[in-house]
C-alpha cells in the first residue's frame, strides 16, 4: 500500500512538471514569455491586409481556418459583421461569402514551424451579439477568444493555444495543448482538453453533455439541477450537488487531475 501511494505521488509530480513545461512552451511560442536573445516566439503583425464589412442577414455560418495567429470575435458597434486580418502583404488569405456562409481561410501561410521570429497572422471578427448562426474555428497555433453570443452554436478546435468564450448556447470545443474556458453554456456542450484545464463559470445545460480531460482539471463554479456522471482516474472529486433523478446528464472523464463543482 505504501509503495502504491509513492507511485501515485510520483505520477502526480511528473504530470504537474509536464503540464508546467507545456504551458511554458506555449507561452514562449506565442511570444508571451520573453527569453531575450533566445526568443523563438511569433511577432504580431500590425499590418492590416484585409478589412471588410458584411450584412448580418446575409450570414448564418462563419468558418475560420488559421495556421498561426489568434482568432478573436469581438462585439461590433453596429449590425454589420466585419472581418479584419493582419499579416504580411504576400500572405495567402482567402475570404469568401457563398450561400450565407462566410469562410476565412488563413491556413496556407508562408510561415514554417521551425523558424525564428515568425509573424502571427491574427484574425478579428466584429460581430453583433444577436448573431444566431454557427461559428466554426480550426486554429493550429494561437488563441481563440469569442465574446458573448448566447444564441449561437460554436465548434472550436485549437491544436496549441487556449480557447475562451463568453455566453454561448451550444459549445463543441477541443484543445490539444491549452485550456478551455467558458463564462456560461445554456443548452449543450461537448468539451475535450488533452493537456489543459476545463473551467466553466456557469453551466445551464438542457441536453446531455460531456467533458473529457486527459491531463488537467475540470472546474465548474455553478451548475443547474442535473446528474453528473463522474469518472476520475487519478485525482480528487468534489461535487457540490448531483441529482440522479435528472433527465439531463453531464458525463465527465478525467484521467489525471481534479474534478470540482462548487454549487
Amino acid at each position: 500500500m505504501k509503495s502504491k501511494g509513492i507511485i501515485i505521488a510520483l505520477l502526480i509530480i511528473i504530470s504537474v512538471i509536464i503540464f508546467a513545461l507545456v504551458i511554458f512552451l506555449v507561452g514562449v511560442l506565442n511570444g508571451r514569455v520573453d527569453m531575450g536573445f533566445l526568443n523563438f516566439g511569433m511577432r504580431k503583425s500590425e499590418t492590416i491586409i484585409f478589412d471588410k464589412e458584411y450584412k448580418l442577414e446575409e450570414i448564418d455560418k462563419i468558418e475560420i481556418l488559421s495556421s498561426a495567429g489568434d482568432v478573436t470575435f469581438e462585439e461590433s458597434e453596429n449590425d454589420e459583421i466585419r472581418v479584419v486580418a493582419y499579416g504580411k502583404e504576400n500572405s495567402k488569405l482567402d475570404v469568401q461569402l457563398n450561400n450565407n456562409k462566410l469562410k476565412v481561410d488563413y491556413s496556407k501561410t508562408n510561415n514554417q514551424w521551425i523558424s525564428f521570429n515568425r509573424y502571427s497572422n491574427d484574425i478579428t471578427i466584429y460581430i453583433p451579439s444577436k448573431y444566431v448562426g454557427e461559428i466554426k474555428v480550426k486554429n493550429d497555433f494561437g488563441e481563440c477568444k469569442i465574446c458573448d453570443l448566447k444564441d449561437s452554436t460554436m465548434d472550436l478546435e485549437v491544436n496549441c493555444g487556449n480557447i475562451k468564450v463568453g455566453e454561448v448556447k451550444n459549445l463543441e470545443a477541443k484543445c490539444d495543448l491549452g485550456n478551455i474556458r467558458a463564462e456560461k453554456i445554456l443548452n449543450k456542450c461537448n468539451l475535450e482538453a488533452n493537456c489543459g484545464d476545463i473551467k466553466i463559470e456557469e453551466l445551464q445545460i438542457q441536453e446531455n453533455s460531456s467533458m473529457k480531460c486527459d491531463l488537467g482539471s475540470v472546474k465548474i463554479k455553478r451548475i443547474n439541477d442535473i446528474y453528473v456522471d463522474a469518472n476520475v482516474d487519478l485525482g480528487s472529486t468534489k461535487l457540490g450537488k448531483n441529482n440522479r433523478q435528472s433527465e439531463v446528464t453531464l458525463k465527465v472523464d478525467v484521467d489525471c487531475g481534479d474534478l470540482k463543482i462548487e454549487e
